[in-house]
């Protein structure tokens, strides 16, 4: 090799490029991707259950009363049991 001649590259490489990948795209406008709606959950009421020490309190307190008297005669009857 001279000082002018430039060093060529050998006709068949040692290593060859990746057949598998693919080829670079030329000119293609990439449209932005629209992100996914995220899914909301619906709001499913639980029933739920609990223990009270003051059982005939809890059955007779969601009793719709027509009148206050009445409301006050079951109340009255409620703490009386309940103290005895």
């Amino acid at each position: 090799m001279s000082k002018t001649e430039q060093p060529q590259e050998p006709e068949k490489t040692i290593f060859e490029r990746d057949k598998t990948a693919k080829e670079p795209q030329t000119n293609t406008q990439k449209i932005p991707i629209k992100p996914k709606p995220k899914i909301k959950k619906a709001f499913v009421p639980k029933k739920k259950s609990f223990t009270t020490d003051k059982p005939m309190e809890h059955r007779v307190r969601n009793i719709r009363m027509t009148s206050l008297e009445s409301a006050k005669m079951i109340w009255e009857t409620l703490i009386d049991y309940q103290n005895d």
